[in-house]
């Protein structure tokens, strides 16, 4: 029996096919996983800006840098909204709190990236809908009333 010198080397050829899914899938994960908490991280450094402006609301210091509010009104509705939850000058520890969420409210232009909800004591005082990207540039596009 003659043996065909192509023979031995389709085996090696298979061996590394079938390794080229197991590849990719693995390469996919990773993407997804890194994706995922690149989300996530920025989804908390949004919150983290917003409580930062509540804050500088109450003390009356310039508001974060990487926050750009598209019109000004927005910038003064904001202020509006928060001042009556300032005591004294200043903003009690936990009484305002910011929740971030992906996406834009429902009936919308669909110009958002993200939802901010602003809570006083657990109740929703007001949403600021906001396009970004980076936690460096965060763009008010809009809010309403819970």
């Amino acid at each position: 029996m003659l043996m065909n010198p192509l023979d031995s080397g389709t085996t090696n050829r298979r061996g590394s096919r079938s390794l080229i899914p197991l590849l990719i899938l693995v390469v996919g994960g990773g993407l997804w996983v890194w994706g995922s908490i690149s989300k996530r991280n920025l989804d908390q450094s949004l919150a983290v800006s917003f409580e930062r402006a509540a804050q500088s609301v109450c003390d009356r210091t310039p508001m974060p840098e990487e926050i750009i509010w598209l019109i000004p009104s927005l910038k003064s509705d904001f202020i509006k909204a928060i001042t009556p939850w300032c005591i004294d000058g200043g903003l009690e520890t936990g009484r305002l709190a910011a929740l971030t969420t992906q996406g834009d409210m429902e009936g919308t232009s669909g110009q958002a990236s993200h939802t901010v909800t602003i809570s006083a004591d657990g109740k929703p005082v007001f949403v600021l809908r906001i396009r970004s990207t980076s936690a460096d540039a965060i763009t008010v596009v809009g809010w309403s009333t819970p």
